[in-house]
């Protein structure tokens, strides 16, 4: 049976849908651009408040994706060698090892990262960083969109010069509010692709060195649901 969440596939940062006739892909845009242009003023850079430090940038963002697929390939191979992938885990950077041990402590197990998620509709996908399923529920998805660095700067109410676009206007051009209407697109997008339960959750992990800090989104409704409505109402 034909399964359309299986025929989203990325490569070299370019994101496609194969048909199920097998025919011509069928390219799709990544959601980025779109929530700088739509929610965000011109003038709002999220780079210039990302983590400034060695062990907080972007780059160490792009090493900690790679190890965490990395690590979740050797969790769920059929021949699991315990004691080469404690080797490895020792020589990944400190924020892969935080989000591993964040993972653990909430008897999480990684299912696949870099889920590639999008509607044909919309022309649009994105990829999601982490699905884990429970320990104690396996038909249970938890789905995460991980944030290195913002040391200080991630929180709702950071103060910032400028605000949302309208009808969002209320709520600060931060980096929190990026990475939530950032997780909220994901989600929609996997509702289309996947099928979703009750009981499934989708969570912000922002990463420093020194913390891991869980935001799940049903903990701030108000937020949530405005941003859906202008989702939902918008070609997304």
């Amino acid at each position: 049976m034909f399964h359309e969440q299986y025929n989203y596939r990325t490569h070299r940062r370019s994101f496609y849908y194969i048909p199920k006739n097998k025919g011509k892909k069928i390219y799709l845009r990544g959601i980025t651009g779109d929530i700088k242009s739509i929610f965000f003023p011109t003038e709002w850079n999220p780079a210039s408040i990302n983590g400034q430090s060695s062990e907080e940038g972007s780059e160490q963002g792009k090493k900690l994706d790679k190890e965490l697929s990395e690590w979740c390939k050797c969790v769920n191979k059929k021949a699991f060698n315990l004691n080469a992938l404690t080797k490895k885990i020792k020589k990944f950077t400190p924020l892969t090892k935080n989000v591993i041990n964040y993972l653990e402590k909430n008897n999480l197990r990684p299912l696949q990262t870099q889920k590639v998620v999008g509607r044909l509709k919309s022309k649009r996908a994105t990829a999601i960083d982490l699905v884990c399923t429970s320990l104690w529920d396996s038909k249970k998805r938890i789905l995460f969109e991980i944030k290195a660095g913002y040391r200080d700067a991630f929180l709702p109410d950071t103060v910032n010069k400028y605000r949302l676009n309208p009808p969002l206007n209320k709520y600060y051009a931060n980096a929190f509010n990026y990475a939530f209407i950032q997780s909220c697109w994901s989600l929609l997008l996997y509702q289309t692709t996947c099928k979703l339960t009750k009981n499934d959750e989708f969570c912000i992990l922002n990463v420093t060195s020194d913390i891991v800090n869980e935001i799940k989104l049903k903990n701030y409704p108000t937020l949530y649901n405005d941003i859906f409505y202008h989702l939902v109402n918008h070609p997304c």
